[in-house]
């Protein structure tokens, strides 16, 4: 609790699994575990000796008996109404699960007589549903209906009240009082009247120039589990913000990153593993595109929690920049990876092309409608083409041309069809096979040479 004074003592409860993740997010310590306090139902308070955190934690000392007509000068015991019939819904992304908590199936205990009768008026005048939708960052059902109850609990603990001004100099926050009165029965004997015995939340101490102190108090029934004071924190509102990609090996394989913002340089902090946006998620389907290790990606918040981070996108910076391919003009839209695969999109007037290849072009792809529209393959190793059934081209006009040889052969049998067929050597040819050889030229056969020898 730097840099306050005072003794920090804590004794927390165990409802709750250790947090995940939590930040303190544009908040003192005090804040901080002031709203970590509210949103878990923990008691804090300085009693004006300690820093207490967890009501199992307060040194409760001496219950000190309060008298009226004597040492309390006057009291007022106040019960309310209130809203509390709530559901919490709450979508985990984790199993893909939407869980809800309604309130009306959660006991509140450790109530007083009085404020179950705030309680059951309550259930009577307010008997529509809220729905909050506030509830976030939870995995399991079991966690939110503890939320749920907590709600139910610190506002239902507010329903019957005890206010008072007493000399008695030795109250304190977290302290007990007992409170009681007499009166005279039908006998004429002394009965008394007891309120029963309360915390302290509330005290503020007065003193006159004469020198008399006295205070005016603020309690709830002693026995109540969960804290009764609204501390009236508001939350951080975290801010879209830039941060860097540490990590991307996600072992649940949800295409998940863990990045460093800037103030979480310095310790050394990183996130959880948190979400990237997609335009397209779902099973086995999907654009699959996640930022690489040391870029620099933009981050926002669900809710605005600082605690549920999530990528919206990649950023350029001065230290990184698209590359000269991409052009003044913005006709160059292309996908490039760490590899150098390359998948480019030319939008220049007149000569439109899609372009795939990788580093140092040694194979690409390219359509193209410069001039005439084309398909382009070329690769600097061996381009392969197989089918299970067969491959078929067809054009008005397909060529075929090699720089030294070209190899056509098939297991049964090869067909060459067409109206005209010319082979033509520039040196020599050669007709063979291993069993019969037939050539029936139809109506006519011509076999014309310088010299002809027929074996």
């Amino acid at each position: 609790m730097e840099p306050f004074w005072w003794t920090f003592k804590k004794n927390i409860a165990d409802l709750f699994r250790p947090i995940r993740y939590v930040t303190q997010y544009e908040e003192d310590n005090f804040h901080f575990l002031q709203r970590l306090a509210e949103e878990y139902g923990e008691w804090m308070f300085y009693d004006g000796e300690q820093f207490i955190f967890g009501k199992n934690g307060r040194d409760k000392g001496n219950e000190i008996t309060l008298k009226h007509g004597e040492n309390i000068f006057d009291m007022q015991y106040s019960l309310r109404t209130t809203p509390l019939n709530l559901k919490g819904f709450n979508y985990d992304y984790y199993n893909n699960k939407t869980y809800e908590a309604p309130a009306s199936s959660e006991n509140v205990s450790g109530l007083g007589a009085f404020t179950l009768v705030g309680l059951n008026k309550s259930a009577k005048v307010f008997n529509d549903e809220l729905v909050e939708i506030g509830y976030q960052n939870h995995r399991e059902s079991s966690t939110l209906k503890t939320a749920v109850k907590l709600k139910k609990s610190e506002q239902a603990n507010k329903l019957a009240v005890l206010t008072g001004r007493t000399p008695e100099m030795e109250i304190k926050l977290g302290g007990t009082v007992k409170v009681i009165d007499t009166y005279l029965n039908d006998q004429n004997k002394v009965e008394v009247i007891d309120y029963g015995s309360f915390v302290i939340t509330r005290l503020s101490h007065f003193l006159d120039t004469r020198g008399v102190y006295q205070c005016n108090f603020e309690a709830v029934p002693q026995d109540t589990d969960f804290a009764p004071v609204d501390y009236r924190i508001i939350s951080p509102n975290a801010e879209p913000q830039a941060a860097v990609v540490m990590q991307v090996d996600d072992k649940d394989r949800m295409g998940r990153i863990k990045v460093q913002f800037p103030w979480q340089k310095n310790d050394n902090e990183l996130t959880p593993w948190i979400r990237v946006v997609n335009p397209m998620a779902a099973q086995d389907r999907g654009m699959y595109f996640i930022p690489e290790i040391d870029e620099v990606v933009f981050v926002d918040f669900e809710f605005g929690n600082p605690d549920m981070p999530f990528v919206t996108g990649s950023m350029y910076h001065g230290q990184a920049k698209p590359g000269d391919l991409f052009d003044e003009k913005n006709n160059i839209k292309g996908i490039i990876t760490k590899g150098g695969n390359h998948i480019i999109i030319d939008d220049t007037d007149g000569k439109e092309k899609i372009k795939i290849y990788n580093r140092e072009s040694k194979n690409e792809i390219e359509l193209s409608i410069d001039g005439e529209a084309s398909i382009k393959a070329k690769s600097n190793g061996t381009i392969y083409l197989e089918a299970a059934k067969g491959i078929e081209m067809k054009a008005p006009k397909i060529k075929i041309e090699a720089d030294n040889e070209v190899d056509i052969s098939a297991g049964n049998s090869v067909k060459v069809e067409g109206t005209t067929v010319d082979v033509n050597a520039q040196a020599s040819g050669s007709f063979k096979t291993s069993a019969q050889l037939e050539l029936n030229g139809g109506s006519m056969a011509v076999l014309k040479a310088a010299l002809v020898t027929i074996n």
